[in-house]
């Protein structure tokens, strides 16, 4: 039976068919308390983190000695329900934790510690039910330390690249990686992958995967699809078409 109160693992196992990293730890038993990518963290290499279920008001003294000292520093503070980058937290020392903690737990009942990884943001649209298409891949540069809610729809400074400025062969392995977390999800309609990839070594990380990506002039999914040659009109169509689609069992 889940615990509450505790920060777990719940980092990837090692090594995975897909990109395994050689530093990814061994199997934890906890990952059910990421609702959005711990099916997918099984199969795909992602950053190493810790996540807990209870309100860190209730018992705050029990919750910051349940999270482990191995940590390494920089890692991210984020509630584990929400969108936006809202409530996520760069912290750079131990000393920055509970401050972090605190106003993620604000929000949600449910808070993820990750491990902050280097690399490209690189994002990847995806469209369809039984038989998904992935797009090309698309780069995010932050204008700011990270990519957070101001730098998304306030200051307006990242920049976006399509095609990612990616080798070739990297960014078909990305693409592969992506329908491989949708369908290990049973996604169905849409859904915006996102991972990280280190172009000197060739790592590609999983990152989360966004069900329902933003649909603003910015944001990135639409933007991807028209670069696929799909303009908004006919994607909004095509989303139509797949939600009344009846479901079908998967293809093995």
């Amino acid at each position: 039976m889940e615990k509450t109160g505790e920060f777990r693992d719940f980092s990837t196992p090692s090594p995975s068919p897909i990109q395994a990293a050689e530093s990814q730890p061994p199997p934890s038993p906890w990952i059910k308390h990421s609702p959005n990518s711990a099916s997918v963290k099984q199969v795909l290499p992602s950053p190493r983190g810790y996540g807990s279920c209870r309100r860190l008001g209730k018992e705050p003294e029990q919750i910051l000695s349940s999270i482990p000292e191995t940590l390494i520093y920089p890692v991210f503070v984020k509630p584990a329900h929400l969108g936006s980058s809202v409530g996520i937290s760069k912290v750079s020392v131990q000393g920055e934790l509970p401050e972090a903690l605190a106003h993620a737990c604000n929000l949600d009942t449910k808070v993820l510690i990750e491990q902050a990884m280097h690399g490209k943001e690189i994002e990847v649209a995806v469209l369809g039910n039984n038989d998904p298409i992935a797009s090309a891949c698309g780069e995010i540069e932050p204008g700011s330390d990270f990519y957070d809610y101001d730098d998304k729809y306030i200051h307006n400074t990242a920049k976006l690249f399509i095609p990612a400025r990616l080798p070739e062969e990297l960014s078909r392995r990305v693409q592969a990686d992506a329908l491989t977390a949708y369908r290990a999800l049973g996604c169905r309609g849409m859904a915006r992958v996102d991972f990280f990839v280190d172009e000197k070594s060739g790592q590609v990380v999983f990152n989360e995967i966004n069900t329902i990506p933003g649909f603003t002039d910015i944001s990135m999914y639409p933007q991807l699809m028209e670069a696929a040659g799909i303009a908004f009109p006919e994607l909004c169509d095509r989303l139509l078409q797949l939600a009344l689609e009846p479901e079908q069992p998967a293809k093995t």
